[in-house]
């Protein structure tokens, strides 16, 4: 499925269990699960159902789903790493790479998250070899902070990540 989403077409809406085919889909590709740390490959419905069934009973972390023009694009979210600090997590299909659309629902994600919960600052990471996610994450105003070992579950083992922050004053100063 190759697909092309026109400018106007993101929307963020509440992840179901309705997502699981599409998220199977998806996240059942080597680039996609290599790149994040909590997704297994091959990648099964009850890996996705447990994942959302375990978001929806703890409430540490909120994920929407991203849809383009109508189709399941990936997820992002945010977790509570702590009262003042929400870390920010995001995948995207291959067929929407490319488009802006990782960027576009990090800065709507952002917004919302600095609006409705006291955090001080958010942080993000992405795997050292993951260059699509180091541009996202420096267009959005994400500095580097320091290199840390993340887990891998597709990966079989923990991996360098880089570790960026965004600071309140910051994102607000940028949306001033």
């Amino acid at each position: 499925m190759m697909h092309q989403a026109r400018e106007d077409s993101l929307r963020l809406r509440p992840l179901s269990l309705f997502d699981v085919p599409g998220i199977v889909e998806l996240a059942n590709d080597w680039d996609i699960a290599s790149m994040v740390s909590r997704i297994s490959h091959p990648y099964h419905p009850h890996h996705a159902k447990v994942w959302i069934e375990e978001i929806e009973r703890d409430r540490r972390e909120d994920v929407w789903a991203i849809e383009a023009d109508g189709y399941f694009a990936g997820c992002i979210g945010y977790s509570r790493a702590s009262v003042s600090h929400g870390e920010l997590g995001y995948w995207l299909g291959k067929p929407f790479w490319g488009q802006g659309l990782a960027t576009r629902a990090a800065w709507q994600i952002l917004a919302h998250g600095f609006a409705t919960e006291p955090f001080r600052f958010f942080s993000a990471c992405h795997f050292t070899d993951n260059d699509r996610s180091k541009k996202v994450l420096t267009r959005l105003g994400f500095k580097p902070t320091d290199i840390i070992t993340c887990p891998s579950i597709a990966r079989g083992s923990p991996s360098p990540a880089q570790r960026y922050v965004l600071p309140r004053a910051e994102f607000e100063r940028m949306t001033s």
